[in-house]
């Protein structure tokens, strides 16, 4: 077996911002719209759910607007993936206090209540004195007109934006500053078999142990860093480019770069820690590339051991392994 640890910190600008608006559709349920794109991370899908949980609606009422256009899409700092229940989730959340307080001014107008008297909640506007009386949201984010056709209130549209505050660059010096708004961190452990007569090798288990602040979708951030895990264990056991002696790829194309296939994956083991950041929407950290990180110390470290060398180049193949001396030996972590 072998072990690693890792932290990793965003490195965005010092001003990094985002945006989110949210519409009402005639039904009442919602479109979120914002500038994040989905490359794989589930995060639309955690927006989602984070703007459900505010409103104290059904996560189905609410329809993330795909795909991003940045004509008319709100202002999100990059195409990243960890950083976006931190960045577009405050976004988001700023654009639902809007959109909640919209809302309370037209209940209270057409309830005959004060504003800090109206409860919102399953696609509902009502008032804590009197829950039986209410007004669904498709009968009240457009204004909202009585019986008699008179009409009060205003259209409900939410809007909400975030920039990064408190960040700065590193000084040359002294390697001073704070470059990230939160921390991850986490350990994995990568168990293989060994022949030590052919230097091949079977990797049995990886897994990993994340500090993710809050788990809010667990089974994606499940699968999120498994599939980190197997691009982690593929590039460090297979993955390689060779060149010629002018510097020129030996690979002519993609064919002939091995990739871990199907079949030859370990069993993945996720578990998670729950440590809230308090400048976070829901206390969530960055997630996502996580998985990959400390997966080619790990198992560097776990051949180590099986093989009796210090193996320090990647990737590890059994050929690599085999011409590795053993006088080069040494103890490993």
């Amino acid at each position: 077996k072998g072990a690693a640890c890792f932290w990793k910190t965003p490195n965005p600008p010092t001003d990094a911002i985002s945006g989110a608006f949210i519409t009402f559709n005639p039904d009442g349920s919602l479109n979120l719209q914002t500038g994040v794109v989905e490359m794989g991370s589930n995060g639309q899908t955690h927006l989602a759910q984070m703007l459900a949980e505010k409103l104290k609606i059904d996560a189905d009422q609410v329809h993330v607007v795909i795909p991003v256009d940045t004509k008319t899409a709100p202002e999100h700092w990059k195409t990243v993936a960890s950083m976006t229940e931190y960045m577009a989730g405050h976004a988001v959340m700023r654009a639902a206090d809007d959109l909640l307080n919209q809302l309370r001014s037209n209940g209270a107008q057409a309830l005959g209540c004060s504003p800090d008297d109206i409860e919102i909640a399953y696609s509902r506007v009502y008032s804590r004195k009197n829950p039986e009386q209410f007004i669904a949201f498709k009968d009240i984010a457009g204004g909202y007109k009585s019986n008699t056709g008179e009409s009060v209130g205003e259209p409900v549209l939410g809007r909400g934006g975030f920039m990064l505050k408190g960040l700065s660059m590193l000084e040359p010096q002294t390697g001073h500053g704070r470059t990230g708004p939160d921390w991850t961190l986490g350990a994995q452990v990568v168990e293989v078999e060994a022949d030590l007569k052919t230097s091949a090798y079977r990797v049995i288990n990886a897994s990993t142990v994340i500090d993710v602040g809050k788990v809010i979708n667990p089974e994606a951030m499940r699968a999120m860093i498994a599939g980190g895990m197997a691009m982690g264990i593929s590039l460090s056991s297979r993955e390689g480019f060779a060149y010629d002696h002018d510097g020129i790829p030996k690979l002519p194309n993609l064919r002939t770069y091995k990739l871990m296939h199907i079949g030859q994956e370990p069993d993945y083991r996720v578990g998670f820690v729950e440590t809230p950041e308090t400048r976070s929407p829901y206390g969530v950290r960055g997630f996502s590339e996580h998985g990959i990180i400390g997966i080619p110390a790990a198992f560097g470290n776990a051949l180590s051991a099986a093989f009796g060398k210090q193996l320090m180049t990647l990737p590890l193949t059994p050929e690599t392994i085999w011409r590795t001396p053993a006088e080069d030996a040494s103890d490993t972590v």
